[in-house]
């Protein structure tokens, strides 16, 4: 701020902005202009976010950048912030720390769901998992019928060693 005449009229000089002295009132101090800014700095913030009634988890740091500003202020910086600003801050959160409560309890369900889920399956698969055997031990194929299963070594077969063909050649023969 500095004083500067201007046609014989005395004037103040505030961030470049001339003032006739006779017509100001007072001098703020700077603690009013920080408690202003920070006052609509937050106002504008709170305008910003959602209707609490569209709110979203979306919207958590938003709203909690918000009310880290409020919490953040002097008790005078607070006054110059409206009371349907503040109300509409404590609503949002509100209805966030619902929001957050259930999505806990849904995330809390849905796991030990899965836990259930786990066990049942544990138990699914050591019950099956003991007669699930079928196929494994050569069992198709035994009684070897048709004749055409295969040989092992150099003797062929006559369909009743109910031999897979897994050893030796593969080569098909006929019944004799």
């Amino acid at each position: 701020m500095d004083y500067v005449t201007k046609d014989s009229n005395p004037q103040i000089s505030v961030d470049g902005k001339l003032y006739d002295l006779d017509k100001i009132q007072k001098v703020q101090e700077p603690s009013y202009y920080e408690a202003v800014t920070i006052s609509q700095t937050f106002a504008d913030m709170v305008s910003k976010l959602p209707n609490v009634n569209y709110l979203t988890l979306s919207d958590k740091s938003s709203v909690e950048a918000a009310a880290n500003v409020y919490d953040s202020m002097t008790d005078y910086q607070k006054t110059f912030v409206s009371d349907s600003t503040v109300a509409t801050l404590k609503a949002l959160v509100a209805r966030l720390n619902e929001m957050l409560k259930t999505k806990e309890e849904t995330d809390a369900k849905k796991e030990e769901e899965q836990k259930e889920s786990e066990k049942t399956t544990d138990k699914t698969t050591e019950t099956t998992g003991t007669t699930g055997d079928t196929g494994t031990t050569g069992s198709t194929g035994t009684t070897g019928d048709t004749g055409t299963t295969g040989t092992t070594g150099d003797s062929e077969s006559t369909g009743d060693t109910g031999s897979t063909g897994s050893e030796g050649s593969t080569e098909p023969t006929t019944q004799v």
